[in-house]
């Protein structure tokens, strides 16, 4: 998840194989976009989930999992559908991929005409979630939208339920 390491790192495989497998995400990507845009190399199952790299020119890019976006209609609409919640945050990493799903997130809810009732955001690549929860804490929601990686989100969800949120339902993105 560090960018120079990252790019570092994708620049000399490729030079020895043009094919990557595995756990690459947004920022990942995206200190190499060139080497993707001009087909360099071939992407099997990045973990990529917001819209950059899902795009026709990116041919090259073969996703397992789905986009961020049907998965957040799909969350969406469960929590709004079946278990009747309209008061509802987001909690979200601040880096591309977190703002990103927070904007979807909004515009989804635009479609309900619901707006989130709170946003809060950490430091990417940390776990400092305090100010972020709190935020969220005061607008009371019964539903909460995640966006963000394992430990953060754990932290998140204990600080909420320490606060009497056992009523809570907690939305979060697949791996």
């Amino acid at each position: 998840y560090v960018s120079t390491i990252a790019k570092e790192n994708i620049m000399k495989s490729a030079k020895e194989s043009p094919l990557f497998v595995g756990n690459f995400g947004s920022h990942a990507l995206a200190t190499v976009q060139d080497l993707v845009t001009n087909n360099g190399v071939v992407m099997f199952f990045p973990t990529v989930g917001d819209t950059t790299f899902r795009k026709k020119e990116y041919r090259n890019v073969i996703n397992l999992r789905p986009s961020m976006e049907k998965e957040l209609r799909a969350l969406i609409k469960f929590a709004i559908n079946d278990r009747h919640r309209k008061k509802i945050a987001v909690f979200y990493e601040e880096n591309q991929w977190g703002k990103s799903g927070l904007a979807l997130v909004e515009k989804i809810l635009q479609e309900s005409s619901l707006a989130p009732c709170a946003r809060g955001s950490y430091p990417a690549n940390t776990i400092a979630v305090v100010p972020a929860s709190s935020e969220i804490i005061k607008s009371r929601p019964d539903a909460i939208v995640c966006i963000s990686t394992y430990r953060p989100t754990y932290n998140f969800i204990q600080l909420v339920l320490n606060e009497g949120f056992q009523h809570c339902l907690f939305l979060g993105l697949g791996p």
